[in-house]
């Protein structure tokens, strides 16, 4: 008989198990038995193969022949990667497809940059850049190489961004304005770099944070002689010499005008009463009414 002092351990009860609810099946390459649960047999679809390992599933991929977009070598690659508009045999091939170059957007730079074209990828429809590829890119409609992209920083700030308007004397230096208005920051921000920061006429230093009108654009050829609203017809100057110069210059247009009359000046207030009073006595000779 047991011993009643010795306690006797619990019975512990084994959980049941649960049932399986998968299947063995052959691969469809290699023909090996495998076990697939329950939810990847409801997952696979209707007709669908097997495979016992990822070599028989990489050997049972269909292989096409593919044709690189950017060199045109032949490769064969797995269907699966070949899909799409454009097809390439490696990732340089992949990264250098479409760069083409542009030129830098500043006056006088012959700096070519790789970039990408994007047709009509601005709000108003025109053609934008996609430059500075190491760094993903960036689109902008005016690429600069990396001197003058740092002038624009200097002068503008690093938010600066260009738009239309008179700045698109960048893509054509020649290009003739009708109006004389240089508000633009941008445009006195070219002349003022070309010029090196001093004026043209006595070269005296000039600061590009100074009050408005301590240095102005000029007209190198004066508008009333002829002179047109471009790149290469303007200049930098200080308030001293832009005040001699445009004196000069107002002095010779008024005598240009004033040559232009009958009299060879303008007439006084008792000149023009003497000559409608001339008028006047010639009508009453001639019958027809004075009024």
């Amino acid at each position: 008989m047991a011993d009643p002092a010795i306690e006797q351990k619990p019975s512990v009860r084994k959980p049941p198990t649960r049932p399986r609810t998968g299947r063995t099946v052959a691969c469809d390459v290699c023909g090996a038995m495998h076990y697939r649960k329950g939810y990847a047999l409801k997952k696979a679809p209707k007709g669908g193969r097997f495979y016992c390992s990822r070599a028989c599933q990489h050997a049972e991929r269909r292989m096409v022949e593919i044709v690189c977009a950017t060199c045109g070598a032949r490769r064969t690659k797995f269907l699966s990667h070949s899909r799409g508009a454009k097809t390439f045999c490696s990732r340089s091939c992949q990264a250098s497809f479409g760069i083409s170059s542009v030129r830098c957007c500043w006056p006088g730079c012959t700096q070519m940059l790789p970039c990408r074209l994007t047709r009509g990828s601005a709000r108003s429809g025109a053609d934008e850049y996609k430059v500075d590829l190491v760094k993903k890119g960036n689109y902008t409609r005016y690429a600069f190489c990396p001197a003058h992209a740092a002038a624009v920083r200097k002068y503008l700030g690093p938010k600066s961004r260009l738009t239309g308007g008179r700045s698109q004397m960048l893509s054509d230096p020649d290009r003739e304005y009708g109006g004389r208005a240089l508000s633009a920051r941008f445009t006195r921000m070219v002349l003022f770099e070309q010029a090196g920061g001093k004026c043209q006429a006595c070269t005296m230093p000039l600061d590009w944070m100074a009050p408005p009108k301590t240095w102005q654009i000029d007209h190198v050829i004066p508008v009333f002689r002829g002179g047109r609203t471009k790149l290469s017809n303007l200049q930098v100057l200080c308030a001293a010499c832009h005040d001699e110069k445009s004196a000069s210059e107002k002095s010779e247009a008024t005598r240009e005008r004033h040559s232009l009359t009958r009299a060879g000046r303008w007439l006084t207030h008792y000149e023009k009463d003497l000559l409608i009073n001339r008028l006047r006595s010639r009508l009453r000779d001639l019958g027809a009414p004075t009024d």
